[in-house]
């Protein structure tokens, strides 16, 4: 079965059941969440943004970002897209 490469039987898209999201690399609590199509972000409190999702990456990985971010207020997805908002203009 393949997660990445689309190798084998696409299970991702045709299971009747939820893949559950454990990953003992976050440092810190979910404060939001949002799932588009094909990607489900992941806030923490700590101001990391970690992405996962079918033909992406079955384990959440960290999206990169600018060191010097300012505090993210919201995260949204769409179909494969990740957005951060922080609030500063």
């Amino acid at each position: 079965m393949g997660t990445r490469t689309e190798i084998g039987v696409e299970i991702y898209e045709t299971a009747n059941f939820p893949t559950p999201v454990v990953n003992d690399d976050f440092q810190s609590k979910i404060v939001d969440f949002d799932i588009g199509e094909d990607v489900t972000a992941i806030l923490l409190e700590n101001n990391e943004v970690f992405w996962c999702g079918s033909k992406l990456a079955y384990k959440p990985e960290k999206l990169k970002l600018p060191k010097d971010i300012a505090k993210i207020k919201q995260i949204a997805v769409c179909f494969r897209c990740v957005a951060v908002l922080t609030g500063v203009l």
